[in-house]
């Protein structure tokens, strides 16, 4: 289909006064020849049970259920040896790809990942199961270094093709949707989801845990927070070193003339794949986040300091959000607050957050 029909497609859309009806039935004729029409493929019972248990592997919250190497390689002959073997193909490319996870050759599962075409893959979560795992993998291999926009494509065919899913997010009302951004963006929460599936199917099938029954594995994707984590603990420090209560304008004109810390930590994005991932917005939506990008047994006591439901937890945050906010607005990095936010300026929470910091709870 040439770009001309597009074009009178568009006109007819959006610039219907200066489109030329009688061109309508030609253009829809022609989208019409390139719609996939229903059809359907016949596959025995067997076979379908090892696509559930692909699905299950990628998709499902992970449950205590542990898959070993060899019910990995047993399933992969399954598919291999199916009289349905040609439709399962793309199936039992993947099944290879979580067993070269499994037995921690990431390298060969990034390299066979990159080789599918997700254009010639069949209807179905097929596509959305493999983009899933290669966004993980690229998270891991290359985390640091992927720019902004790098993983839209996956991004893309995970929400083209997962089908109808719902990722909750339990809203705090005491904070203001603009202060949620991180958990409100929904290539952000396509990521997390993908971070968290793959640590999640990781657990369930690497080959470590026939040596120890572990949370975290070579292969699982760690150390995201690892500079918001570092950030806290020298704020934490300093104000375990004051001997008088402070209020966050205080803290902030510490941060400021004792440079605790640098000015990525203060207003630079912390993670280059995830939109608006700076410290303030960090803090604010540590609630949310942890559970995505963080596993069982990592060392993080800062943050795990500030997340939790409680006065004391919800004033900690506020208390080092506000001071972070102070100290970029000062370098016209954040947009002030209105006049009727700016009244919270934590005055009713100085000595409760300062108290809180002091005891180290």
């Amino acid at each position: 289909m040439n770009d001309s029909y597009y074009f009178a497609l568009h006109q007819y859309l959006y610039e219907s006064k200066d489109f030329d009806e009688r061109l309508l039935d030609s253009v829809v004729e022609e989208f019409q020849k390139k719609v996939t029409g229903p059809f359907s493929i016949q596959i025995g019972d067997n076979a379908w049970l090892d696509i559930k248990v692909i699905w299950h592997l990628v998709f499902n919250s992970l449950k205590g259920d542990v898959f070993s190497e060899l019910d990995l390689i047993e399933l992969a002959i399954n598919l291999k040896n199916s009289p349905d073997s040609v439709v399962l193909a793309p199936y039992l490319a993947l099944s290879t790809i979580i067993h070269n996870i499994c037995i921690d050759d990431l390298n060969e599962a990034n390299k066979k990942i990159n080789e599918i075409l997700i254009d010639e893959l069949p209807p179905g979560f097929i596509s959305a199961a493999i983009s899933t795992i290669k966004l993980a993998l690229n998270i891991k291999l290359n985390g640091k270094t992927i720019k902004h926009g790098e993983l839209l494509s996956d991004i893309n065919t995970i929400l083209t093709y997962r089908g109808v899913f719902t990722v909750h997010v339990n809203i705090d009302h005491k904070f203001k949707q603009p202060d949620l951004i991180l958990v409100m963006c929904a290539n952000n929460l396509i990521i997390m989801s993908a971070i968290k599936q793959y640590n999640n199917m990781v657990q369930m099938t690497s080959f470590y845990n026939e040596l120890e029954l572990s949370a975290i594995h070579p292969q699982s994707i760690t150390g995201i927070l690892d500079e918001v984590e570092s950030a806290l603990g020298k704020i934490n420090k300093r104000l375990d070193a004051t001997k008088k209560v402070i209020n966050s304008e205080e803290l902030a004109k510490l941060i400021i003339d004792e440079k605790i810390l640098t000015v990525r930590e203060c207003r630079q994005n912390l993670v280059s794949y995830l939109n608006e991932f700076t410290l303030y917005n960090c803090i604010l939506n540590l609630n949310y986040i942890k559970s995505y990008l963080t596993l069982p047994g990592e060392k993080l006591v800062h943050i795990s300091g500030l997340v939790g439901n409680s006065e004391e937890r919800v004033i900690k945050r506020k208390f080092l959000a506000e001071a972070i906010r102070i100290v970029n607005d000062r370098e016209g990095k954040i947009k002030p607050l209105a006049e009727g936010e700016k009244s919270q300026k934590m005055v009713l929470i100085h000595d409760l957050s300062s108290k809180c910091f002091k005891n180290d709870e």
